[in-house]
């Protein structure tokens, strides 16, 4: 378990360095001569973040149901959680695609920076796995990078 945990742990690692590299947004183009505004590109930087953290916890889930660790319940339960995290931020990242300013989407943005944070709470709350929280903490420091940067921009609502 030792050597499994040290390799998922190498592996969420490794997924961070790769995810900084490249991170520089100035000079993002969307309408010709127009540059992308600020806060729909942090949008897309943290939903890559809540992303990696998503499948980082599909992989540490996997690893323990082949141990026997967990139960295939427990498997499906915390699988339902991250993929409710997962619809929510690729709905998020898809819709702010669709505005050339934040102020110009923050209502529908708002909404469903809404229906993302509710999904965080449920797998919070009902999909740790029990015995393993320093591993699981793993995976909520790559999804919680992502509501950091989000958190700030939606702080207001939606107006």
């Amino acid at each position: 378990m030792k050597n499994l945990k040290r390799r998922l742990i190498s592996c969420f690692l490794a997924s961070l360095l790769v995810m900084s590299v490249g991170c520089k947004t100035s000079g993002v183009i969307t309408t010709p001569g127009k540059p992308r505004d600020e806060n729909l590109i942090k949008i897309a930087l943290a939903s890559k973040d809540i992303t990696a953290g998503v499948t980082f916890g599909i992989k540490i889930k996997r690893a323990l149901l082949a141990d026997g660790k967990i139960s295939k319940a427990t498997s499906s339960a915390i699988t339902t959680y991250l993929t409710k995290i997962q619809t929510a931020t690729d709905e998020l990242a898809a819709k702010s695609l669709e505005f050339d300013t934040f102020t110009a989407g923050k209502a529908d943005l708002f909404k469903l920076f809404t229906a993302l944070e509710d999904a965080r709470k449920d797998l919070v709350t009902n999909g740790t796995i029990p015995g393993f929280t320093g591993v699981t903490a793993e995976t909520f420091t790559a999804i919680d990078a992502g509501f950091n940067v989000l958190s700030p921009m939606f702080s207001g609502g939606g107006q």
